[in-house]
């Protein structure tokens, strides 16, 4: 594989992962799986209202960036609920979320780039990352798994490449 077909291969990826995460995020008008917990929390932070949460903060944090900022979005208004705390559509508590998921499968393919040096191999992962469950699910809702993840990713690549341009050969 190229360099040109190989930049093209990660736009392309890149492109499938944001439609995957983006289509029809507000389909579900309810709080599912953890987002009770942590949209609500969200809400709470971004309104300075006192309370008890065992978590680091900073995906709550995030996803009050969100949904603060989904208040100015000028699409996904349509379909909105109280479940919050305030009335707000889905769409502005789990599209930062959407956001940050897509950069994931990009990551990966640096990763795996990084890591073997076989272009087609670095796509190939990629692909399948844009395409896993797991991640589309973590990344359509208002959950804090996948701050986790894409820190933990950008950790790994930045090391390698520091590694490579540190010019220690890696075994």
């Amino acid at each position: 594989m190229t360099k040109k077909w190989f930049w093209i291969g990660i736009a392309g990826i890149f492109i499938l992962s944001f439609a995957l995460r983006f289509w029809q995020l507000e389909r579900f008008n309810t709080l599912v799986f953890d987002e009770v917990y942590y949209a609500k929390f969200a809400h709470k932070y971004l309104n300075n209202i006192p309370f008890f949460d065992g978590h680091p903060p900073l995906g709550k944090y995030i996803i009050a960036i969100g949904m603060w900022l989904g208040n100015y979005l000028p699409f996904g208004q349509d379909t909105v609920n109280g479940l919050t705390g305030a009335m707000r559509s889905p769409w502005s508590y789990r599209w930062i979320n959407a956001f940050f998921g897509a950069f994931i499968p990009p990551i990966v393919t640096g990763i795996a780039y990084q890591l073997s040096r076989r272009r087609g191999f670095a796509v190939l992962a990629g692909l399948f990352t844009a395409c896993d469950g797991l991640f589309l699910v973590e990344s359509r809702y208002a959950l804090i798994n996948q701050y986790l993840v894409i820190f933990g990713l950008l950790g790994q690549l930045c090391l390698l490449l520091a590694l490579n341009n540190y010019k220690y050969k890696r075994i």
